[in-house]
């Protein structure tokens, strides 16, 4: 991931304007908004957030609105350019909420759970962590769960049970903000109760999602074989789908 940030760096000194790492940031965020058919209002919204080289127009192409549509006809839904550039920046959560949070709470929305693919998942969990009293739910596919150097401390510490945030050497990078939040919410049973994770079992990252995963409860994951793709991450959505679990999208014990 670093390495195709340094070489999109470069064609973006050289003059290049079309990375997709380096895209501009919009006010409002742009998004797609999904609202549920009929005379009364949805009490619950489902924002969903790409990976790092796609848009939110991808989850119409792939089949998630229309299979959620299908499965959860009494939500809205709205597909979130959530991309890089809004990370760097720090502003992807503050845009959320005043651009997609706040209206649906105007139109009566009170519950609002996040489906984040990769990038979108580390957004997913971090929103979470951030803003507990928004966020009733995520479900996460194949989250990018931080930097290589972290990752690799944590797996040599044994793991993150063993991991101690307080003497990692390396507090500043990508992703020990998170772990740092996991690890120490581990035994809590009030932050998993609305944690999801659905990932392929041949995917890059695997190894730290498996790690989540046991501080899941049991049925609160699923794996496929398969890789880093939408072919894995379409079944996991059916699979998440047919639990279930948005409906009625119940509301996060405060």
């Amino acid at each position: 991931m670093h390495r195709l940030l340094i070489v999109c760096l470069l064609f973006v000194l050289l003059g290049a304007t079309g990375c997709y790492y380096f895209r501009a940031t919009q006010t409002p965020i742009p998004h797609i908004l999904y609202t549920k058919q009929g005379p009364e209002p949805a009490k619950c919204l489902v924002i969903f957030l790409p990976g790092l080289k796609d848009t939110h127009k991808v989850f119409a192409k792939q089949n998630f609105i229309t299979t959620g549509r299908q499965a959860l006809p009494h939500l809205d839904m709205a597909a979130v350019d959530a991309h890089l550039r809004y990370y760097l920046k720090r502003i992807v959560f503050p845009r959320i909420i005043a651009d997609i949070i706040e209206p649906a709470q105007q139109r009566g929305v009170t519950r609002f759970w996040v489906v984040g693919v990769s990038l979108g998942g580390f957004g997913a969990l971090h929103f979470m962590r951030l803003h507990p009293e928004l966020i009733d739910g995520v479900f996460v596919l194949a989250p990018f769960l931080g930097d290589e150097k972290l990752l690799q401390e944590i797996a040599e510490a044994g793991g993150p049970g063993q991991w101690r945030a307080e003497n990692s050497r390396f507090a500043g990078e990508v992703g020990y903000d998170l772990w740092q939040w996991l690890t120490a919410n581990k035994d809590n049973p009030a932050i998993w109760q609305h944690v999801y994770l659905g990932y392929g079992t041949d995917d890059d990252f695997a190894p730290e999602n498996g790690w989540l995963a046991r501080m899941l409860p049991a049925d609160h994951t699923w794996s496929l074989q398969g890789g880093h793709t939408w072919t894995v991450w379409k079944s996991l959505w059916q699979m998440f789908l047919r639990q279930r679990v948005l409906y009625p999208c119940p509301q996060r014990d405060s």
